[in-house]
């Protein structure tokens, strides 16, 4: 088993008077594709958004690398975390490629604009979504725009990604082949995933591991 880079501990989120999410606890290991489940209202997504910094945790720890998260810049957090949410991104004038390339906002300096317009095509070609990088984000749906943010996500080239019910807007087959595909991405590029889910069975034949949301506490 390889070391633990993200470990959650004793993590309450939600409301200072209302914990959503008591005493979750949660090690992530390098290349590990993670599913969370649970119902309605148990506080998954803003699980995943403390966890990434966009809302403040009552109390717990995360850390990285043995690094507090909540010590470090916006732009350190964006080279270890990124995240892909179910909001609708209003930015309908930009390209497909543009938004994936906006990815690599904080790696400016450390790779060539070489280097990034290629790492921006390899992430495009990883979604399988080359037909439509030239589209205008007001001219795709909401799967074909999914499979963009999860492409964006990826070109932040950070270790750990959190995705928000990735294929909440895709049909049967479509959530199928996304899910196959982060398999492979975890394989291939050593990343981990940690994405919400009311997909249990595709969760169960593709994750390495489940956890679930149940009474206030991760498992």
């Amino acid at each position: 088993m390889n070391s633990s880079i993200l470990h959650i501990e004793n993590l309450s989120v939600g409301y200072a008077s209302r914990p959503i999410i008591a005493n979750f606890t949660l090690s992530i290991q390098a290349g590990e594709l993670i599913g969370l489940k649970g119902r309605n209202g148990k506080g998954k997504t803003t699980l995943l958004k403390t966890i990434c910094g966009l809302l403040p945790s009552i109390s717990g720890n995360i850390t990285f690398n043995a690094q507090r998260l909540e010590e470090l810049s916006v732009l350190q957090r964006a080279s270890i975390v990124s995240i892909v949410l179910t909001d609708r991104v209003r930015l309908g004038g930009i390209t497909v490629k543009q938004l994936v390339d906006m990815g690599g906002f904080h790696n400016q300096n450390r790779f060539h604009f070489k280097q990034k317009n290629e790492m921006t095509d390899q992430c495009i070609s990883l979604l399988k979504i080359e037909h439509i990088s030239s589209k205008a984000l007001s001219e795709i749906s909401d799967g074909e725009l999914q499979k963009a943010m999860i492409a964006r996500a990826l070109a932040q080239k950070t270790p750990i990604i959190l995705m928000d019910e990735p294929t909440a807007y895709l049909d049967y087959v479509a959530r199928e082949e996304l899910l196959e595909t982060l398999s492979e991405i975890v394989t291939k590029e050593k990343v981990s995933v940690f994405f919400s889910s009311h997909d249990i069975a595709l969760m169960e034949k593709y994750c390495t591991r489940i956890v679930t949301i149940e009474n206030s506490e991760g498992k």
